[in-house]
């Protein structure tokens, strides 16, 4: 870094670095608190600031952090390819309406399903990690599909198209099981008339 082509010094650079990175740890010690880690924010920023510090030094001091990052995220597409056609497949059921109210209640609501997992993701996101994997071609796996056709590599197809499919048809199955308008209704209809 330099100002005015002279280089700034090191206290100034780090100054620089930890006040373009505020939002950053502020954002991920507010995902601290919502795994449930009950402690003030100011303390959950500190705990991040604290693992990111860790993670910082060993990416400066390993010789190797750079192999090692790339393969990680070579491997990364075994998680976003299937997450990614979930959400958007889910957003294309809902017509991108949600509850507002129900999608920040901590226990309850819409959203809450069987103990605040909804099945349907989970499953569908597990076939296509699964799915994701047979076909993938990285420096550290490499998959039976891709072995099979030369070492291609359609990891993001099957992860996407598998999961997003699983996730339709799953989640009209615990739709329908699960849904308290379904439910209710059904309930009523089985309440014997009066009359």
């Amino acid at each position: 870094m330099e100002f005015r082509g002279k280089p700034l010094p090191l206290g100034m650079r780090s100054l620089t670095l930890l006040s373009s990175n505020v939002v950053n740890l502020y954002s991920s010690g507010l995902n601290l608190q919502t795994i449930g880690l009950y402690v003030k924010r100011w303390q959950a920023t500190l705990i991040d600031m604290v693992i990111c510090t860790v993670l910082a030094a060993i990416a400066i001091f390993n010789a190797n952090f750079n192999t090692l990052y790339s393969q990680f995220l070579s491997l990364m597409i075994l998680f976003l390819a299937p997450w990614c056609a979930i959400y958007l497949t889910d957003a294309w059921l809902r017509r991108n309406t949600y509850d507002a109210v129900g999608l920040l209640a901590r226990i309850g609501g819409p959203y809450w399903y069987q103990g605040g997992i909804n099945p349907a993701g989970l499953l569908a996101m597990i076939g296509g990690m699964i799915a994701s994997a047979l076909w993938l071609n990285s420096p550290l796996l490499q998959g039976p599909l891709s072995h099979l056709f030369g070492g291609s590599d359609l990891s993001i197809f099957t992860g996407f198209i598998v999961g997003g499919v699983l996730y339709w048809i799953l989640a009209h199955v615990f739709t329908l099981q699960m849904n308290p308008a379904h439910l209710a209704q059904h309930a009523i209809e089985l309440e014997p008339s009066d009359g």
